[in-house]
């Protein structure tokens, strides 16, 4: 799919996968792909998982933990540090509206993008105090056309973009 989306743009598109439920390669990944590109300017993280799990399985708990905690945070450290030491740049994250409450039926989901919302916060308070060209940007979408969007009443659900809604 990253392809067919790359095959679109004029100039050179850059493709490299990263598993960010493995810290530690994803964030040599993206080192790997700064330097390939030689450089950059802004870095979008879109990256989660979650489950529908009232009945707080262990294992969906976890990998929701994994992905949407540990796998921001390395992505952020690597980005934050990168911008840091080129001077500029601009560290983008997508939460979701779910970090403004909790959740009975995702619980540690919606804990996961608050996580997220509060450190993106966090960043954006050290930024400005400590370098005014780095911007730091948290979007919360609603509900996006996916497994977790369940139950009756959902309004302003968006259809995601890719592959193309025919």
């Amino acid at each position: 799919m990253l392809e067919e989306i790359a095959s679109q743009f004029p100039a050179k598109a850059y493709i490299k996968y990263m598993d960010v439920s493995q810290p530690n390669s994803a964030m040599r990944e993206l080192k790997d792909l700064i330097a390939e590109m030689d450089g950059v300017d802004l870095i979008i993280f879109c990256s989660g998982t979650g489950y529908i799990n009232p009945g707080l399985e262990w294992e969906k708990e976890k990998e929701t933990v994994d992905v949407n905690i540990a796998g921001f945070l390395c992505i952020a450290n690597a980005a934050m540090k990168f911008f840091t030491e080129q001077g500029f740049g601009h560290f983008v994250a997508i939460s979701s509206i779910a970090a403004l409450r909790g959740s009975r039926s995702a619980p540690a989901y919606n804990a996961s993008k608050a996580f997220i919302s509060n450190y993106m916060e966090g960043l954006r308070c050290k930024t400005r105090r400590e370098n005014p060209n780095i911007t730091v940007t948290d979007i919360k979408p609603g509900l996006v056309d996916t497994k977790m969007a369940q139950g009756d009443g959902l309004f302003w659900v968006l259809r995601p973009m890719w592959p193309q809604n025919k």
